[in-house]
């Protein structure tokens, strides 16, 4: 059995380093301590396979970065690539705090709907109306569904207000 030697095993490493769930600083740091051990220790470190390992060692929401890598690997230095890797990184995090905020609202948006449609229901088993409001809620269920523009259009028509009733329909107008 072969006993690798240091540099062989740092370079082993350095192969497998990916950034997996760090973040960019904690990956950089890492793959510059290896590089750094293997410099100490007069191993001849290539500038250019530096920057071609950073493309393998990248998931795919750095697309944009392994790209232009390959394309100008022989131009980039170490710390450039470095910092487009923290940009993207960047916008990486922007762009999952934004989409969580739409999903907040899209959450905050379909439970007011959904105490609407109860407060509608609840009403209704009170009065205990026949099967025709039970039709209506269903209606209104649609209805809240679809854009204001659409249901603007739907309740000005003259099949929606004979079956919701023209009382019905003001007030829905209200919650636009």
């Amino acid at each position: 059995m072969q006993m690798k030697t240091r540099p062989q095993q740092l370079r082993s490493e350095f192969q497998y380093l990916s950034k997996g769930t760090h973040n960019i600083i904690d990956f950089i740091a890492c793959f510059s301590a290896i590089v750094d051990t293997l410099i100490s220790i007069e191993a001849l470190v290539l500038h250019i396979d530096q920057i071609e390992f950073i493309p393998e060692a990248l998931p795919t929401e750095y697309d944009l970065v392994i790209d232009v890598v390959n394309v100008r690997s022989k131009f980039l230095s170490v710390d450039e690539v470095k910092s487009l890797m923290l940009t993207q990184e960047s916008r990486i995090e922007k762009t999952k705090k934004e989409v969580a905020k739409t999903i907040i609202v899209a959450l905050v948006v379909v439970d007011l709907n959904v105490m609407l449609v109860a407060m509608e229901i609840k009403a209704w088993s009170n009065a205990k109306f026949a099967i025709n409001q039970v039709i209506n809620l269903a209606i209104i269920i649609i209805i809240t569904q679809l854009s204001s523009m659409v249901v603007m259009e739907l309740l000005g028509s003259t099949v929606v207000m004979e079956l919701l009733g023209s009382t019905v329909v003001m007030e829905l107008l209200k919650f636009l």
